[in-house]
């Protein structure tokens, strides 16, 4: 038998992480104030930026998000005239409309364990992944990193090394990026692994190169990975732009305001969706540039200057800041909306309308990552008839019924409410009396433990706590 060498040619296409498309994942996470600093900030660093003050019509956010995704690929001009006017329009809940008023701005602080726990709840994992998941996130320290081993937790919790190896696997997934790492190389991994499906030079440099890339040796890296240096320094800007501490956004801070990332209003009988946009500049690219780009464009098989490359640069980080704001402008709308279309007895009723709803439902609905959901709902707020709300509330388990029916845990909790509220301080409602009622009124049955866990986070004491005697 003879072996043959043959050669062909494969055509596949592959998403290969950018810094730029780094940005876009970034800007996707960023409430509505941290956003507009991110903008301005741009403005003064890129002279090729310029914010519109006119007031030419703009399209709805309906219409720019039932267009077709933009391809990758354009030419300079074709991008330029598709993306240089402006992003999508305004809020149509106009200041001083009394839409907005102080009551309605809310403060929050989440820590890293309740964010992953929301998540690990809300996934569709199976109740052994959960609690699994659950045993991993009670190990890791402030910055998200593992502290103990597995070999360490299996032993203390009796849980096999393989499920706990699964469920890590599992925790690699959730939000932020890099969460459950055991030292800085594999949380710089599971950063490039989850971003991009193109990792091979991403990974190797990680895996191989790190000493040298500490010492911003590009020359060396280039030659051993057989790389131009330009692309290891580009390899470079992906990994700078990682989070080493992926809990570190999590830590206590003091409290601050926020307000509405979007606004969902009531016209007649339907629900508007507005995304907020008040005070975030719209930004198109200077007439002047356009017409240095086009001459570039006629010249565009000689050799580029250093300032003919600079002008490049600068419209590239122009163009990717517009249609990344585009983007995220677009995905905020279309989660609302489907969050919206799932939960409209929650616009009719109020929290006691709400339906059990997790990320892979909406998710599958708008057509994108469970990550990307957790994204786009973690820190951004909603004003709705009935208050604001973080986007993340709306999504709860459901709890099952007598009947085969799935109730949402919020209910239970306003249910639970209703009866301390009613009660007589005197003789105040035990978790038993609250689980044999909830059974009767609601035919929800629960164990006296789950009771007492709806409670303490609703910030309720026990009943030998809330007695008086007069």
């Amino acid at each position: 038998m003879s072996a043959q060498l043959k050669m062909g040619m494969k055509l596949a296409q592959k998403l290969k992480m950018t810094p730029q498309l780094q940005q876009s994942i970034k800007l996707l996470t960023l409430p509505l104030m941290e956003l507009e600093q991110v903008v301005r900030d741009e403005l003064l660093e890129n002279p090729v930026l310029e914010e519109v003050q006119d007031t030419v019509e703009e399209q709805s956010m309906e219409e720019i998000s039932n267009q077709e995704e933009q391809p990758e690929r354009h030419t300079w001009m074709e991008f330029t005239s598709t993306y240089s006017v402006r992003g999508p329009r305004q809020s149509q809940v106009k200041a001083g409309s009394g839409v907005f008023n102080l009551e309605n701005v809310v403060s929050t602080e989440q820590s890293l364990y309740d964010h992953l726990i929301w998540q690990i709840q809300m996934s569709g994992f199976t109740n052994q992944e959960k609690a699994h998941l659950n045993l991993l996130v009670d190990n890791l320290d402030e910055n998200g990193y593992l502290k103990a081993p597995l070999e360490q937790i299996a032993g203390e919790t009796g849980v096999s090394l393989s499920d706990l190896r699964k469920a890590l696997d599992l925790l690699h997934t959730l939000d932020p990026n890099g969460v459950g790492a055991r030292d800085l190389k594999e949380c710089l991994l599971i950063q490039a692994r989850q971003n991009q499906e193109d990792t091979k030079d991403l990974v190797t440099l990680i895996e191989s190169h790190l000493p040298d890339l500490e010492k911003n040796d590009f020359a060396a890296i280039a030659e051993k990975m057989g790389l131009e240096e330009e692309e290891v320094i580009d390899l470079h800007k992906i990994i700078s732009a990682m989070e080493p501490k992926p809990g570190r956004r999590f830590t206590t801070q003091p409290v601050h305001y926020i307000t509405p990332d979007v606004y969902v209003t009531k016209e007649d009988d339907e629900y508007r969706v507005s995304v907020n946009e008040e005070g975030l500049p719209h930004l198109r690219v200077a007439h002047i540039y356009q017409e240095m780009l086009k001459s570039l464009e006629g010249g565009k098989s000689m050799p580029l200057d250093s300032t003919q490359r600079y002008l490049r640069h600068k419209m590239n980080s122009a163009l990717w800041l517009i249609r990344s704001i585009n983007q995220r402008q677009r995905t905020m709308f279309k989660v609302t909306s489907a969050i919206v279309k799932h939960q409209k007895d929650f616009f009719h009723k109020g929290p006691i309308g709400m339906k059990p709803l997790i990320l892979k439902q909406i998710a599958e609905e708008v057509g994108v990552h469970e990550s990307t959901v957790s994204r786009v709902t973690t820190n951004k707020y909603v004003y709705t008839p009935h208050g604001v709300y973080e986007l993340k509330y709306f999504f709860n388990s459901g709890v099952e019924t007598d009947k085969g029916e799935k109730i949402s845990g919020e209910v239970v909790k306003l249910k639970i409410l209703s009866y301390i509220k009613d009660e007589n301080t005197k003789n105040p409602v035990s978790d038993q009396e609250i689980m044999d009622r909830l059974g009767s009124d609601l035919g929800v049955h629960l164990a006296r433990r789950t009771i007492a866990k709806y409670r303490e986070a609703m910030g309720v004491l026990p009943a030998s706590r809330r007695k008086t005697l007069s």
